[in-house]
């Protein structure tokens, strides 16, 4: 079973922040916000892929609108399926504020639509075409979400979770696409290097030979089928902390976001909102420089997104990948952690380079 602890149940002797989760947090009371006829898979890219099935059994499925700021397991699925794929247009405009533009794209069969990060202040232009898919991965935990004829994510990128996708449908399913048991083997990989990493944080090893294994899961599930969730995992969905989760994320970001906000894409914090990352928007050359120094500070913030064969990408709308770093704000970590954010973003700001 995962680990089922919070960072209070250990003593934590390597202190770095970010990377691989390791625990899921759980509570009495606790429970994912989706219904009953949420089908859970191994992967949000896996989900992804049998609303696909879906699509193409309902009606024809020729082209489909996907953001341009978006990870290549977005792609893949329908470019696998045979569906022609166009980016609409995900900037950072003039104000310096998000912008979405449908609009830039000609009408649709399909279009994929992601609330990013969980915030809910960003400008929008023109309305998606077709049948509607919303990536609910970044905006499950927020109060405010679109609605579309397709929900899908994943848990993993919040969580421990082992496996973690989901998907749901506006009306009844009618592909017939097999959904095949979780591999045991990948499952088994996902345990390792959660434990290893525990052991790790907690100075019962000091290797990180965990980072091997995560990296050989993630390209498990780069080439997988359509597979299911595990039974572990479905039983912790019933139980995850949901309400610690959110304001704990809501509180660090907070924090992070007092200091960095005139870096910040989302300067603001909404009612509604909760977040993944904070995402800040800085020059390229200085963006990687300070992903470069928070990693010799152990601190591992993540980009948004590389850039892959697959994306067919304009000048303005590859500068928000060249320029985006995203802080870490999830619930393994506090007030505290996030002041070491903030003095590192800020020593940094001051060095000579």
């Amino acid at each position: 079973m995962q680990q089922q602890v919070t960072m209070n149940q250990n003593r934590l002797i390597h202190h770095e922040i970010g990377s691989e989760f390791w625990e899921v947090p759980t509570s009495k009371t606790g429970g994912v916000p989706l219904p009953e006829q949420t089908k859970w898979f191994i992967s949000g890219t896996a989900a992804l892929t049998y609303i696909i099935s879906d699509l193409l059994a309902a009606g024809p499925l020729n082209r489909a609108a996907l953001p341009s700021w978006c990870c290549s397991c977005m792609i893949h699925p329908f470019l696998r399926a045979g569906v022609e794929v166009l980016f609409y247009s995900v900037y950072v405009n003039s104000s310096g504020r998000l912008a979405v533009d449908y609009s830039s794209v000609p009408e649709c069969d399909a279009t994929l639509v992601l609330p990013y990060f969980g915030y809910s202040d960003y400008d929008v232009i023109g309305t998606p075409t077709g049948k509607t898919i919303v990536d609910l991965t970044h905006g499950i935990f927020s109060k405010t979400t679109p609605v579309g004829d397709y929900t899908f994510g994943s848990l993993r990128k919040w969580a421990g979770f082992y496996t973690g996708g989901f998907a749901l449908k506006n009306g009844d399913w009618q592909t017939t696409a097999p959904i095949l048991p979780a591999d045991e083997g990948y499952l088994g990989l996902r345990k390792r290097a959660m434990d290893e990493k525990l052991q790790y944080l907690t100075g019962r090893r000091d290797d990180k030979a965990y980072l091997d294994l995560f990296e050989q899961g993630e390209d498990f599930l780069d080439t997988c089928s359509c597979m299911g969730s595990c039974e572990q995992d479905a039983a912790l969905i019933q139980r995850l902390d949901v309400d610690f989760i959110r304001s704990r994320r809501r509180e660090n970001a907070s924090v992070l976001l007092a200091a960095l906000s005139e870096y910040a894409l989302f300067p603001k914090l909404s009612e509604d909102d909760c977040p993944l990352f904070v995402p800040l928007i800085l020059p390229e050359e200085e963006r990687s420089a300070l992903r470069r120094y928070l990693i010799s500070q152990e601190i591992y913030c993540p980009i948004h997104w590389p850039v892959s064969d697959l994306h067919r990408l304009t000048a303005q709308q590859l500068s928000i990948y060249q320029n985006e770093i995203s802080l870490v704000c999830d619930q393994r970590y506090t007030v505290r952690d996030m002041e070491r954010i903030i003095h590192a973003v800020k020593t940094f700001k001051t060095m000579d380079r």
